[in-house]
């Protein structure tokens, strides 16, 4: 074996004992400690600018095997999570505390422009007009065709309803009326849709969305998810994931994630990028300490990994064997060589 060979097996498995498993805690802890040091003096947009992450997102976001992976991921996890209620007993309140409809009611109550609009969509959305319909019409023939307190209290009145039903009904005008009483109402449904969005704006204050909010979720708090995701067809996933299908490749046909992607890296980098990467990741949680502690759990398994398949060493050797078999290695070999023969001589 040549010198050269036996400096290049001499290296290797020196830089192999530093991650032996033994040693590798150790090792990968003066590393870390180094990094995070490193990492005061290096800034965010030292890295990376705001240009490069863009464009980086951009393709990720257009990529379809990307797309694809999110929607199976959509599917496989509605599932999964229909496999976990099954054998698991988690309740609403579980779930959500009660924190937050209150919250959310706290939040809307204070938005009465929001709450007006959402009012005002809703009555005058076309199935508020039809179901106020329904109730006029069968609230009016209700009150014709059946007995109630006030025809009670009010003498010979029942006998006149009796009469008047069984002639509507033997004679089939009950059916003959049902169009022009609807016709009736269509005519008078605007005024019943203003009235009403005036009722609901001026009497629906944060005390009615407070009850509101008590009645609700003391009827759904304790209630099991399972049952909850029972009444859920399995094909649901599938729709969810049709769905956000639809919904992306849409998007994908107008500027708008082009534009997000865009705004989001201009926060990024107005917010962070004159930060050093140590004081960003120390922002978010991760000290010194945090930092090589959970960079040690983090890589450790792929180190062992790479050490006991021979990858590591493999790694090793293709980094170092050039530079051994070198013409420089080789000449700094053969001129210790002849300083050794020289030094002999003169001895």
């Amino acid at each position: 074996m040549s010198m050269q060979q036996k400096l290049l097996e001499a290296h290797i498995q020196f830089e192999l004992q530093q991650w032996q498993p033994e040693q590798l805690s150790a090792s990968l802890r003066n590393e870390l400690l180094a990094i995070h040091e490193w990492l005061e003096s290096i800034r965010l947009q030292d890295l990376v600018t705001p240009e490069i992450l863009q464009e980086t997102l951009s393709q990720i976001f257009s990529q379809q095997a990307t797309q694809e992976q999110v929607l199976e991921l959509i599917r496989d996890g509605g599932q999964r999570m229909r496999g976990y209620l099954e054998t698991h007993a988690v309740f609403v309140e579980t779930l959500i505390p009660r924190a937050i409809p209150d919250l959310i009611v706290e939040r809307l109550s204070e938005a009465d422009d929001l709450r007006d609009q959402m009012i005002h969509e809703f009555v005058n959305s076309s199935i508020y007009a039809k179901l106020l319909s329904e109730v006029l019409y069968n609230s009016l023939k209700n009150f014709m065709l059946n007995e109630n307190m006030f025809t009670k209290k009010i003498p010979g009145a029942s006998k006149i309803l009796k009469f008047g039903q069984q002639f509507m009904t033997q004679s089939g005008l009950e059916e003959s009326l049902e169009k022009p009483i609807k016709e009736f109402i269509q005519h008078q449904i605007q005024e019943s849709i203003r009235l009403s969005e005036t009722f609901l704006k001026s009497g629906i204050d944060s005390e009615m969305l407070g009850e509101w909010k008590d009645q609700l979720w003391e009827a759904v708090a304790e209630q099991d998810l399972a049952e909850l995701w029972d009444k859920i067809p399995e094909s649901s996933s599938d729709i969810v994931a049709d769905a956000a299908e639809t919904w992306w490749e849409h998007l994908q046909e107008t500027v708008l994630v082009e534009d997000f992607v865009e705004e989001s890296v201009k926060m990024i980098f107005e917010r962070y990028g004159e930060l050093s990467v140590k004081n960003l990741i120390a922002r978010y949680g991760w000290d010194e300490e945090g930092f090589v502690k959970e960079g040690i759990h983090l890589l450790t398994p792929w180190f062992q990994q790479a050490f006991e398949t021979g990858f590591l060493e493999q790694r090793i050797r293709s980094h170092l064997e050039p530079f051994y078999q070198s013409e420089t290695v080789a000449a700094i070999l053969q001129e210790d060589e002849t300083d050794v023969s020289s030094r002999s001589v003169k001895g």
